[in-house]
């Protein structure tokens, strides 16, 4: 993954050169080829894979905005480069990799702790550090009951599996909350026990308690770091879709002279169905102007911001 990220700014920014050359089709291979090197990531099962495939799909976006300004296209010309998009591979739904690769690498982490023992002190974060076990520890480690760590985080992924796949978002983010909830219970009950981990763990004690306690400390974290990547693949989703709608304005505009009163005008020609406002479950904002337009969707908060992004002062939570 090490330099994936710079070599999407390099395709990104020969696109731009191509464009100031007029080499407007070689300049959207570039883009084009950004993309892909982004979808080949989502292929893997860790967390960091979607959170580089996201960088490189706006890079990419970015780059596709300025380059749509820039380039001299028909409007013909604009409907193929929209239609190239709607081509690229889709991305694997998130919940597909929870259920099989982050289930099975909280199981392995649960076997790694087995095998190597734990320092309790890392668990504050959620996270372990792996040694090599003294006697005392590979003692202890041999007498805990490692089944309920290993049921329950069945239980929990099984759980979050679930929600994750509901096709509706604000149904999948109810569930989502639900879960959080229970997890902030979860954690609430473990933390009065963690600190007696070393007992737990000393070489007098059987510790079979220290198997669950260690599983209540693991789960969280993965929960909401499944539940976090989620969002994220949510927003990715929503600029490719505001992507996507501002091709077919272009092509509009080039066809007509101005843009559309209202969205809804680009279908069926331009843009069949017109993509909706994912966080909103509705339109997305549009207020045409005579000489352009402004677009977004109310993002993760889902209150319209009036076209504030993360960036802007005051700082704002919609996607343009």
């Amino acid at each position: 993954m090490l330099g994936c990220g710079e070599a999407a700014d390099a395709l990104a920014a020969r696109a731009m050169l191509r464009v100031g050359e007029g080499k407007f089709d070689a300049a959207w291979q570039d883009l084009l080829a950004c993309h892909r090197l982004g979808r080949l990531f989502r292929r893997g099962g860790t967390f960091t894979e979607p959170i580089v495939e996201i960088a490189i799909d706006r890079i990419a976006s970015n780059a596709e905005l300025a380059y749509l300004e820039r380039a001299d296209l028909t409007a013909v010309q604009v409907r193929d480069r929209l239609k190239d998009l709607q081509g690229l591979p889709p991305t694997p739904p998130w919940a597909d990799k929870v259920d099989l690769c982050q289930r099975f690498d909280f199981l392995a982490t649960v076997e790694q702790i087995r095998r190597g023992g734990v320092d309790p002190s890392d668990y504050l974060s959620g996270f372990a550090s792996f040694k090599i076990p003294d006697a005392d520890m590979e003692k202890s480690m041999a007498a805990i009951d490692w089944a309920p760590a290993l049921r329950n985080g069945n239980v929990w992924y099984d759980r979050m599996v679930i929600a994750l796949r509901l096709k509706d978002r604000a149904e999948r983010q109810k569930e989502l909350d639900k879960i959080e909830r229970d997890l902030k219970t979860l954690e609430a009950a473990a933390r009065p026990l963690w600190n007696a981990i070393p007992i737990l763990l000393g070489k007098d004690s059987p510790a079979t308690k220290a198997g669950k306690l260690i599983g209540d400390r693991l789960i969280p974290v993965r929960m909401r770091l499944a539940s976090d990547l989620q969002q994220l693949c949510d927003r990715d989703e929503q600029v490719q879709r505001n992507v996507q709608v501002a091709f077919a304005l272009a092509s509009y505009r080039r066809d007509q002279g101005k843009y559309p009163v209202r969205l809804g005008d680009l279908a069926p020609k331009y843009l069949a169905p017109v993509p909706e406002d994912l966080f909103a479950g509705g339109p997305l904002a549009y207020r045409p102007a005579d000489n352009g337009y402004l677009l977004y969707s109310v993002g993760a908060n889902g209150k319209d911001d009036g076209g504030r992004t993360f960036d802007d002062r005051p700082r704002g939570d919609d996607l343009p």
